[in-house]
């Protein structure tokens, strides 16, 4: 294994569609020899049929949320590089060399990331893409934070850092990227690189309700942690934390931070005038999914919590799971 250069992990949730993935990692414009694929999995690998020497299983006794599947993976890595992609992606046959030559390309960057875009690429996929995974969306190379999907990490970084953070049910790639960023290092983010993402979010109704998930599991998590990189808004919020405030400045919330994201993302598709209304109801509704978290959470003890909302999916048998983005 010592000429093993770079390492690639999958948190997997859904073997079904996990073949067009391993596909395209196996046919990377890297040399063959210099990189592994791990696959993370919560059930008996032999469903996988896995035959290529470069693809290695790491079974688990259940299903975790993905950041801690993903820890577990990089645990079980033998690079000091490491890739992240989603089983839910098909990146472009240069994806892991482009990857690795912007992290190269600054011994400070410690977390690199990708334009991410809905597959197929319908106007209502489109629209999930900007309202529900922003951060994937960018035209420029800076960035607050990078989405997880697909990504590229220094094994010190992310081990400074602490890694993810295994309970987050939501915004686990936010709060790596502050806990990464809180250490001294950079974030940089490749706008040319494009990988395709099936999210399934292809209508209104699912944009509205995942954006609202997305807000109860995350809560003020990563905004009370790493307060002093938060927004003016951020910040706000957090003095707000109390559920009966935070009614009043949840309105104001939603539609500075609605704001804020298009004049941000203004250029990045032709569309995007079209996609406001609704990245502006998916901005409310999260903030209703974190005012509802502010409740739950004051009238139970926290470690009664169960954090589950109404509108959560189950886990079905193939062992999918709505969290696993």
């Amino acid at each position: 294994m010592s000429a093993i250069k770079y390492s690639v992990i999958i948190p997997c949730s859904r073997s079904a569609g996990l073949r067009p993935l391993l596909d395209a990692l196996l046919r990377q414009t890297l040399p063959s020899d210099t990189y592994e694929v791990i696959i993370v999995v919560p059930y008996n690998a032999e469903k996988l049929a896995i035959s290529d020497p470069r693809l290695r299983v790491v079974e688990t006794s259940r299903l975790f949320l993905p950041g801690h599947m993903r820890n577990i993976g990089a645990k079980a890595a033998h690079a000091d590089l490491l890739c992240f992609i989603d089983d839910d992606c098909v990146p472009p046959l240069n994806w892991l060399e482009r990857m690795i030559a912007d992290l190269q390309s600054d011994t400070d960057i410690g977390l690199a990331g990708c334009r991410i875009k809905g597959d197929p690429p319908t106007f209502w996929n489109r629209c999930a893409d900007f309202a529900l995974f922003s951060d994937y969306q960018s035209q420029n190379r800076e960035c607050l934070g990078l989405g997880s999907a697909a990504i590229a990490a220094r094994r010190t970084a992310i081990d400074e850092a602490g890694g993810f953070d295994n309970d987050l049910a939501a915004s686990e790639d936010w709060e790596l990227s502050s806990s990464v960023k809180s250490k001294g290092w950079k974030l940089t983010f490749n706008p040319d690189v494009e990988v395709l993402h099936r999210h399934g979010r292809g209508s209104p109704t699912v944009i509205v309700c995942q954006a609202y998930r997305y807000g109860y599991f995350s809560g003020l998590i990563v905004q009370r942690r790493h307060r002093d990189q938060m927004s003016w808004i951020g910040r706000v919020a957090v003095r707000c934390a109390n559920p009966l405030v935070y009614m009043f400045w949840m309105p104001f919330a939603a539609m500075l931070t609605g704001i804020f994201q298009i004049w941000t993302l203004r250029g990045a598709d032709p569309l995007l005038p079209l996609f406001s209304p609704i990245m502006l109801s998916a901005r409310f509704s999260y903030q209703l999914g974190v005012l509802h978290r502010l409740f739950r959470d004051r009238q139970i003890p926290s470690e009664g919590i169960s954090h589950r909302s109404p509108l959560d999916r189950p886990v079905r048998k193939d062992g999918c799971c709505s969290n696993n983005d």
